[in-house]
């Protein structure tokens, strides 16, 4: 096996860990330029990582656990530090006790993502001086993950703009906590499936657009899941094509996020959907 570094930038045959892990994180060196116009954080490699580290082998089962994996470990790091503002009743009290994993139908990561946007909104106020969150190209892609940058940056250093950064921190749990309504996640993360060309042309019943689908992903976890804005239109990152294999052998296990016949008015077209969010694979042998 051969990877890149981003201390070195060299090769590395064979690692020692015996893996290879990446999640579109940047391997270069960080002062050189990136030959990706986009790379995720680095929580998401971390992650395989550490699922990787924790056993000595791993099945095809283990592997497509770990592509349906919704821990994040921002949540994790950093609800520890909400403690103080948290009540030890209601939705506070389950957000304390929430194991950090996505569900669609969960209200403590319902309150979660609402906590994160308004903490980068905040954190994005205090260093630019005008909530640039807020406005139409705030919710673009590469605007967003910018901000986001600027909201991690913070946590880690504990500071924003020379400030300690618990204000802010305190600011934004009681601004989600005195709004909060009872809304689960699925509530804040959904998205549609619809037909490039003919969105909204036809009856449901074709099966051409297909939603809304109350999502369980994340940015910041494995099964990747974002919804932003490009040009104006909705744009969406999710898994795709989700395959696992064990290269012993000659089985695969697959499935698309469609179907399998690119025809329009197939009855396959569509056929995968239900499977694909259920996390359901088919098995080939070659």
């Amino acid at each position: 096996a051969v990877v890149s570094t981003q201390s070195t930038g060299m090769r590395i045959i064979n690692p020692p860990s015996g893996f290879i892990a990446t999640a579109n994180n940047r391997i270069q060196d960080p002062n050189k330029p990136c030959v990706s116009s986009f790379s995720a954080f680095s929580n998401r490699v971390n992650r395989a990582t550490y699922l990787l580290q924790s056993k000595a082998t791993h099945s095809i089962e283990d592997m497509k656990h770990y592509q349906a994996d919704t821990f994040s470990i921002i949540a994790n790091n950093t609800i520890p530090r909400l403690h103080s503002w948290l009540p030890n009743h209601g939705i506070g009290k389950e957000l304390r006790e929430w194991d950090r994993r996505f569900l669609a139908s969960s209200r403590p990561a319902g309150l979660w993502f609402d906590f994160w946007e308004e903490f980068v909104k905040n954190v994005v106020t205090k260093l630019l001086g005008k909530d640039y969150v807020s406005m139409p190209y705030g919710r673009s892609v590469f605007n967003k993950y910018m901000f986001y940058n600027m909201a991690l940056v913070g946590l880690k250093s504990g500071q924003v703009d020379g400030n300690a950064i618990e204000p802010i921190l305190e600011a934004s749990i009681n601004n989600v906590l005195a709004r909060y309504e009872g809304a689960v996640y699925g509530d804040y993360r959904y998205f549609f499936m619809n037909n490039m060309i003919f969105a909204g042309l036809f009856p449901a019943f074709t099966g051409m657009d297909f939603g809304p689908v109350p999502t369980n992903a994340g940015f910041e976890v494995l099964k990747v899941g974002s919804i932003d804005e490009y040009h104006g239109m909705v744009c969406t990152f999710f898994q795709t094509w989700r395959f696992v294999t064990d290269m012993s052998g000659n089985m695969f296990e697959t499935i698309l996020p469609g179907g399998p016949s690119g025809n329009y008015f197939s009855n396959i077209y569509a056929r995968e959907i239900t499977d694909f969010l259920d996390h359901k694979y088919k098995k080939w042998e070659l």
